[in-house]
């Protein structure tokens, strides 16, 4: 999504986890990093703007039908416990970084994601999805909000979301993904990331993302605000300035993607970055 090994953060070093985070070109240790950090506590949020007025039924579907699709085929997957020795998990990530780059991955190759996990990985968020999806379709269109949703997930164990990282290039996708990776694998993220290959089979009516790329980066729990703004500011300390925006893994499985009939934002909440002040600030859309 990660070059040289040197120096690597200790246990409970919050100021060498937080520097290795700025510069995670290089590999850092199995350590993991403090569950909180004073800036994501403290950075203020802006204002929300209630759910999104534009609609578009049918592309949201068609988005709907892509992301079930890309989890039918083939993916690409590092699993750091697959090494006990730790020069050799971090060769073998460097090759695995260089070989499936999503630059370099296609989607018409069959390949629907490429995954790191973490050394703590455990995929244990989405609960009862046909219980959920079961009752979903029973609501009502002036019942379907967020609150609704979050009930219905969070009483059927659907607790997990992802970070988004949106990139528009090729070279800037490869360089953050590598980056992210390796913080991933080095347990000082999620408990694991993904990112989209190169889209690229059909006309320019029928792409979906605009050749743009989505790097997920997965948080356990979506209702610990704590935890969310935790990630966000871990995830910015690596250098990401581009937009993102946090989704609980539950609408993805019901269908609330962009564009949604139901005029909902896909994400619960959303980071910019300012320049001019050097720092991200997070909206949450459901105020």
């Amino acid at each position: 999504m990660e070059g040289e090994e040197t120096n690597e953060p200790q246990p409970n070093d919050e100021g060498s986890v937080t520097a290795s985070l700025a510069n995670i070109s290089i590999p850092a240790s199995e350590a993991n990093s403090p569950d909180h950090s004073e800036s994501s506590q403290s950075r203020p949020e802006t204002p929300s703007i209630q759910p999104q007025q534009i609609t578009d039924p049918e592309r949201s579907n068609r988005l709907f039908a892509d992301s079930n699709a890309a989890g039918e085929e083939d993916t690409r997957l590092f699993n750091p416990l697959d090494y006990e020795d730790f020069d050799e998990r971090q060769r073998s990530l460097d090759t695995f970084l260089d070989t499936y780059a999503p630059s370099k991955v296609k989607r018409s190759d069959g390949v629907g994601k490429i995954i790191v996990n973490s050394l703590r990985f455990k995929d244990e968020g989405l609960g009862d999805v046909e219980k959920i999806q079961e009752e979903f379709k029973k609501l009502s269109h002036e019942e379907v909000n967020w609150p609704t949703v979050r009930k219905l997930a969070l009483t059927h164990r659907c607790k997990s979301g992802i970070w988004l990282v949106f990139q528009n290039t090729r070279e800037k996708v490869d360089e953050a993904w590598r980056k992210i990776a390796k913080a991933t694998v080095a347990d000082m993220l999620g408990t694991h990331a993904k990112v989209t290959p190169t889209e690229d089979a059909g006309t320019p009516e029928e792409v979906l993302h605009s050749g743009q790329y989505v790097i997920s980066v997965y948080a356990e729990n979506f209702d610990k605000k704590d935890e969310v703004y935790n990630l966000e500011d871990k995830i910015r300390k690596l250098g990401m300035t581009d937009r993102m925006a946090f989704k609980p893994r539950v609408y993805s499985k019901i269908g609330v993607f962009s564009e949604n009939k139901w005029g909902l934002r896909p994400g619960i909440y959303t980071s910019h970055w300012h320049p001019d002040v050097d720092e991200s600030k997070i909206r949450d859309n459901e105020k």
